[in-house]
Formats: structure tokens, C-alpha cells, sequence
């Protein structure tokens, strides 16, 4: 039996969560005013409104928390540096896991919605949302699910599969952000040891359960290939229902304490910071 001492700490982790029509409320002006042109002109770059929406939101969200967090005025949120190597490759600045220094955060998106959580130091962390819309394609299994998570799926009745389905793939990419490589790396590879199944959405709110990613225990070579080395690393992973159509999933290498805010101004996410501990 281990001892008292060798339990994992408890982390606390805050999750934030921001509708993509915000931006154009009322509120917009003050959210916009934490990016710059580069990220407004991205964002201008798709062709389809609804992404380029989620895209800002994603974007916006991030720099408020940043600032927040670091102490920086909203004027001077565009200029904080963001590094976005890829752990694979070694080289690319510019579609790796999104990194800023003195804070620790994962970022996702889906239409309509824009999602962030932050931790402390020393916490590997990742966050992924889906909306709930349509079923998975028939090879989703094969690919995506460990054999014990196969069989699981299996059992189950038609429209209890799909939403473990959804439970299984949002959480796993949480955890594939976590690890900091991302769909880089198999869905397979995370195993989770599941809990009691819930049977509706209603019942997924607040779920939990531990996961196991098999991993590179190092960077890839420079020239996308994987070291052979691997390693099990253990994650935890919680997760949340919100508007009744998006699932999703905040995953931890530490036992976690998670709460979440649904905001519609930055002046409600520096609250949601403070209260949770992050800002004095």
C-alpha cells in the first residue's frame, strides 16, 4: 500500500468558456481589443463566417487569460509572443501546441464556442470540446479506440455507444494536448480505464476517469520521426456539459480540482481567475 506521502497532488485547474457571438455583442470591442492584426487578419481568412468566428474567439480567449495572468494591458496583449514549435518535428514555429511563457493553458474550439483552461506550474494540461452533431464513421472504432474501449463500445445499446464515443474521443484528444503532441500521435494510444457509463448527456456532466497515453519519451530526431524510447504516463480527465450541445474534456497528469466559467466579457474571466485562486 502507498503511503500518504506518495499520493499525487491535487491541482487546481479553471476552465473557461466563451460563445464565438460574444465577439459581436456588445462586448466585442472590449474582447478585440487584446489581439492584433496578424490574428484578425487570420481569422479573416476563412471562408466560412462561422470559423472565422470561432477562430477569433479561440484567439481572444487566450490573450485575455494571458494578460490577465501575466499582468499586461489589454493594448499590450497582442504583443505578448507566443511559441508554437512542434515537439515532431523540431522545427516548425508555427503548428505546434500554442505556448506562452509564465502560463499554463490548452485552447480548443468548435462553431460557436471557445474554450481555455489554465493550471498552475508543472502540470501537464489539455483541453478539447466537440459539438454534439451526427454519428462517427464506421472505421471510427478501428481507429480510434484501444481494444478494451472496442469491446466496451460494443456492448452498448446504438445511441449510448455514440455518446461514449463522444466521451472517449474528446477526452482523448484532451489528453493528446496534454502530452503536448496532439493528433501527431495515435487516438489509440491513450487507454482509459472507464467509469459507470452514463446513459444520457445530462449524466456525463462532471464525469471522470484516469487515462494512459504511450508516448515519445523524447522530441522527435528533426526530421519528423519518433524516437522508439516510449513511456506510460497516467492523466486525469474531467468532463463537462454546456448549452446542451458540447462536450467537453479537461485532462491533467495530476489529479485535478476543475471549475468552470462560462463568460461573456473579459471582465468576467479576471473574476473567474480570481476566484479560483489564480489572481490575488
Amino acid at each position: 500500500m502507498s503511503s500518504p506521502s506518495s499520493e499525487p497532488a491535487v491541482s487546481r485547474v479553471s476552465l473557461f468558456a466563451l460563445p464565438a457571438l460574444s465577439l459581436r455583442s456588445g462586448q466585442g470591442v472590449s474582447w478585440l481589443a487584446y489581439v492584433g492584426l496578424a490574428e484578425q487578419e487570420k481569422a479573416a481568412s476563412f471562408s466560412h463566417p462561422d470559423e472565422a468566428l470561432a477562430f477569433a474567439a479561440q484567439h481572444t480567449l487566450m490573450r485575455v487569460l494571458a494578460a490577465q495572468l501575466l499582468g499586461v494591458r489589454p493594448t499590450s496583449a497582442a504583443d505578448i509572443p507566443v511559441d508554437r514549435s512542434c515537439l515532431l518535428c523540431g522545427k516548425s514555429p508555427s503548428h505546434g501546441k500554442p505556448k506562452i511563457e509564465g502560463v499554463n493553458f490548452s485552447m480548443a474550439r468548435s462553431l460557436g464556442l471557445a474554450a481555455g483552461a489554465v493550471a498552475g506550474p508543472g502540470v501537464s494540461l489539455g483541453v478539447d470540446l466537440v459539438q454534439l452533431r451526427g454519428n462517427y464513421y464506421d472505421s471510427f472504432d478501428a481507429l480510434a479506440l484501444a481494444p478494451y474501449e472496442k469491446r466496451v463500445v460494443k456492448s452498448l445499446a446504438k445511441e449510448q455507444a455514440q455518446l461514449v464515443r463522444h466521451l472517449l474521443w474528446v477526452g482523448k484528444e484532451a489528453v493528446l494536448k496534454a502530452t503536448g503532441y496532439g493528433l501527431a500521435l495515435a487516438p489509440a494510444q491513450v487507454m482509459f480505464s472507464l467509469p459507470p457509463l452514463p446513459q444520457s448527456l445530462e449524466e456525463a456532466q462532471g464525469l471522470a476517469a484516469q487515462a494512459r497515453a504511450l508516448f515519445p519519451a523524447g522530441a522527435g530526431d528533426g526530421e519528423g520521426q519518433l524516437e522508439t524510447d516510449q513511456q506510460t504516463i497516467s492523466f486525469w480527465v474531467t468532463w463537462q456539459v454546456l448549452e446542451g450541445k458540447y462536450l467537453l474534456a479537461v485532462a491533467s497528469d495530476q489529479p485535478h480540482e476543475l471549475t468552470s466559467h462560462l463568460v461573456a466579457s473579459p471582465l468576467e474571466v479576471r473574476r473567474g481567475l480570481e476566484a479560483d485562486g489564480f489572481l490575488p
